[in-house]
């Protein structure tokens, strides 16, 4: 497992407990029935296009059941923009969390945004401050600027409670590579 979704899936579990504490249309041609995804080159883009939206939608669950961050991102997308359906942030949550899992910089972006907003949610700054710091590491630019500025709208206590999870997440990032080196010198 690579760095950035190991330090994802460690936040994912460190955000648990933080709660705790801190109260599509397919691009397949003449796509008719569901059929089994055999590459992850396959794309699905939604609330582009609603002439065939029901099996766009199908098309798009199923690229994300079985995994692809792309398609739990554009499926996020289309709950969250309402744009040929009506707006569901709880399912724009769902969808974008599943990709964030996986690393995706955009969906981090959206989901941090969305608890720093309230949107489909309680507002959780802390919990936002740490996703969009993943986000950041994850590539996004625009992730960085947005935990700088919600630095500026945190409490303390807030920020002092981010700060101590994204550690203890980094510290085990940091404790999991020495651990591997040392399989790696000792098991050649």
């Amino acid at each position: 497992m690579n760095f950035l979704k190991r330090i994802f899936l460690g936040i994912t579990l460190a955000l648990f407990s933080l709660s705790a504490q801190v109260s599509l249309s397919a691009q397949a041609e003449n796509y008719d029935s569901p059929m089994l995804i055999d590459t992850p080159a396959r794309t699905c883009t939604l609330n582009h296009d609603n002439s065939n939206l029901t099996n766009a939608l199908a098309y798009c669950v199923q690229l994300a059941e079985l995994g692809y961050d792309y398609a739990q991102y554009e499926l996020g997308n289309y709950w969250y923009n309402g744009v040929l359906t009506e707006q569901n942030y709880s399912e724009a949550i769902r969808w974008y969390s599943q990709a964030s899992m996986q690393g995706h910089a955009q969906a981090q972006l959206r989901l941090g945004l969305m608890y720093a907003k309230g949107q489909g949610t309680a507002v959780n700054k802390a919990q936002a401050f740490i996703i969009l710091k993943m986000a950041a590491i994850n590539g996004s630019d625009e992730a960085y600027n947005e935990a700088d500025r919600l630095i500026l709208d945190m409490e303390a206590q807030e920020l002092e409670l981010a700060n101590q999870v994204l550690s203890q997440i980094f510290r085990k990032y940091l404790q999991d590579i020495q651990d591997h080196n040392l399989e790696q010198l000792t098991n050649p």
